[in-house]
């Protein structure tokens, strides 16, 4: 045997290794891409439901009557309390969607934007249709809709 001849073994297995080490590395790389995607995906439906789901909760929790508001463009859920005296109402406005508990009668002029935000969304629409008060959301391009309770 030669001493510092060219050995095409020692090359090849060289060779194999780079390959190993770039598609391991390629792989991380999709692995990683894929995973991104599935979080966003995640984060987005959670957004949505929990803004849904929060809407419900609030129309079924309240002791007095629920009806849609229109005011200034804007259209609001109002939730007046038994009594009448107070009265939350929640709206979309400039991508947020918002709450706002005080006097009842005042509207959206009233609330003057002192409304807490609850979600950042990018649509949302209340709307009656076949005697059901539905909240339609979007979020990430994807529609999600629910039924809140029968129209007032």
């Amino acid at each position: 045997m030669r001493r510092g001849s060219f050995s095409a073994g020692g090359l090849l297995m060289f060779l194999v290794y780079g390959l190993f080490a770039l598609f391991s590395l390629l792989l991380v790389v999709i692995g990683a891409g894929v995973y991104r995607g599935v979080v966003e995906t995640g984060r987005q439906n959670t957004e949505a439901r929990a803004s849904l789901f929060y809407l419900a909760n609030q129309v079924r929790m309240c002791p007095g009557e629920a009806k849609l508001l229109e005011e200034g463009g804007l259209t609001a859920l109002a939730l007046r309390d038994a009594g009448g005296g107070n009265e939350t109402l929640i709206w979309y406005e400039d991508g947020v969607l918002r709450e706002y508990y005080g006097p009842a009668g005042g509207g959206l002029s009233g609330a003057g934007g002192m409304g807490e935000e609850i979600a950042a969304l990018e649509d949302f629409c209340l709307e009656e249709a076949g005697g059901l008060l539905t909240a339609r959301v979007r979020v990430g391009g994807q529609a999600y809709s629910m039924a809140l309770c029968a129209a007032a």
